[in-house]
């Protein structure tokens, strides 16, 4: 049988003690038993936003960043509309897929605006290569 080490409890474990990721077609770094731990100490954090004061604390938080993103929140809004009622079409593979990328193409189509007060002009790119136009803007502030 395959043996793998933990990378959180370093402990030498059969392989059927990991989970698969089919995404990467390899088997998860951690095994099942402190994965299960992490996620129930996640939760535990997390346990406050379902809390009165957690949503509310939650609520003034999104509502503060609508206002300070507002011109991006509807740029959006008015994409996904223009794509629901037929406006812009959502292609199935990216404007910058080539049969052998440097930089694979990978994820769900998302819509990349460059001007956020022209909903209508978008470059349609998978997540990968969204967070390669992305980059600059935000290492740039």
């Amino acid at each position: 049988m395959l043996k793998k080490i933990c990378g959180i409890c370093k402990q030498e474990k059969n392989i059927t003690e990991y989970y698969y990721d089919t995404r990467n077609k390899a088997y998860h770094y951690s095994c099942k038993s402190c994965v299960k731990k992490i996620a129930t100490e996640h939760y535990k954090r997390t346990g406050y936003f379902k809390t009165k004061q957690g949503k509310n604390a939650w609520n003034r938080a999104s509502k503060k960043a609508y206002k300070k993103h507002f011109k991006k929140w509807m740029c959006r809004a008015k994409t996904r509309y223009y794509v629901k009622i037929g406006k812009l079409i959502k292609p199935v593979m990216c404007e910058l897929y080539s049969p052998h990328p440097k930089v694979p193409c990978y994820g769900k189509i998302e819509a990349h605006h460059s001007d956020y007060s022209k909903p209508l002009l978008v470059k349609w790119l998978c997540s990968k290569h969204h967070r390669l136009f992305e980059v600059p803007k935000l290492s740039s502030k």
